[in-house]
C-alpha cells in the first residue's frame, strides 16, 4: 500500500547542535516521496538553545510543527504528546540526535507490509559503547518477555513506521523508554503484523545522550514491571 501522507515524529531534548541538521534532512527527503508531511518535533524541556533554534527552524520550514514541554517529563512522554498531536495517516519516529538517516526510510516505503503492518528498524551495528549496548539488549529481552510470541531484535531502537490508527485505544501509560513496548503490544492487540527491517546507526556528532543516566534506567525499569503487572491482569 502506497504511503503518500507521513508525520514524522522527533522527540527531542539538548538537541540544539544535532537538531537543524536533522531537520532539514528529513524536509527534504520527504519533499521528494510525499504529497503531505508534516514534522513534529517535542522538545522535552530543553535549556540549550533547542526553543530559540526551533523557533527560527519553523519561519524557514513550512511543514515543521513545534511542541514544547515547559519541563523535562521523559523521552516516552514526548512520543505521547507527538503521538496526540499527529494529522496525516502514517507516522514515523525517529531520534533527534542524528543517528539515523531518514534516507533509511526508503527501504521501509519499498517493503510490502509498508501502509499496513508496523515496521521496525534494528541496528546492523550500534554505534555506541559497550555500557548502553548491554542496556538495549537487556531492555530488548525484557520487552520481549512481555510481548510474547513476537520476539524484537532490537526493541529501543528509535526508527519506527506505522499508520496512525496503530495509536488508537487509549492513552499509553509510558513516560520512558517504555513506551516501544506499549506500542507493540497495541500492534499485537490489533493483528498488525509486525516486520523488522535493518538500518544503520551511526554515532553522535555532537552532544551526548542521557538516556543511559541512572535515572532513566530506574525509571525504564520500573514502568516495565508496572507493564508487566497490567499484562498479566489483561490491563494493557
Amino acid at each position: 500500500m502506497p504511503i503518500e501522507q507521513l508525520s514524522v515524529v522527533l522527540p527531542a531534548r539538548n538537541e540544539a547542535e544535532n537538531l537543524e541538521t536533522v531537520v532539514r534532512s528529513v524536509d527534504r527527503f520527504c519533499r521528494t516521496r510525499f504529497t503531505h508531511h508534516e514534522i513534529l518535533v517535542v522538545d522535552d524541556g530543553s535549556d540549550d538553545g533547542t526553543e530559540e533554534l526551533l523557533s527560527r527552524l519553523r519561519d524557514e520550514c513550512s511543514s515543521l510543527r513545534v511542541l514544547r514541554h515547559p519541563r523535562r517529563q521523559g523521552y516516552g512522554a514526548a512520543l505521547r504528546s507527538g503521538f496526540r498531536a499527529v494529522r496525516l495517516e502514517h507516522v514515523l519516529f525517529l531520534d533527534a540526535d542524528g543517528q539515523f538517516r531518514i534516507e533509511a526510510l526508503q527501504g521501509f516505503l519499498d517493503h510490502p507490509e509498508a501502509g499496513r503492518g508496523v515496521l521496525i528498524g534494528y541496528r546492523l551495528r550500534r554505534a555506541e559503547g559497550h555500557f548502553r549496548a548491554f542496556l538495549g539488549k537487556s531492555y530488548t529481552l525484557l520487552g520481549n518477555l512481555l510481548l510474547g510470541e513476537q520476539k524484537v531484535q532490537d526493541l529501543n531502537c528509535a526508527f519506527k513506521l506505522f499508520p496512525r490508527d496503530v495509536l488508537g485505544g487509549g492513552e499509553f501509560r509510558s513516560t520512558s523508554g517504555a513506551i516501544n513496548v506499549e506500542l507493540l503490544a497495541r500492534a499485537q492487540r490489533q493483528g498488525r503484523r509486525v516486520v523488522q527491517l535493518p538500518v544503520d546507526h551511526f554515532s553522535r556528532t555532537h552532544g551526548r545522550s542521557s538516556g543511559a543516566s541512572l535515572r532513566v534506567i530506574v525509571h525504564q525499569g520500573l514502568e516495565l514491571a508496572r507493564l508487566a503487572i497490567a499484562h498479566r491482569s489483561d490491563r494493557w
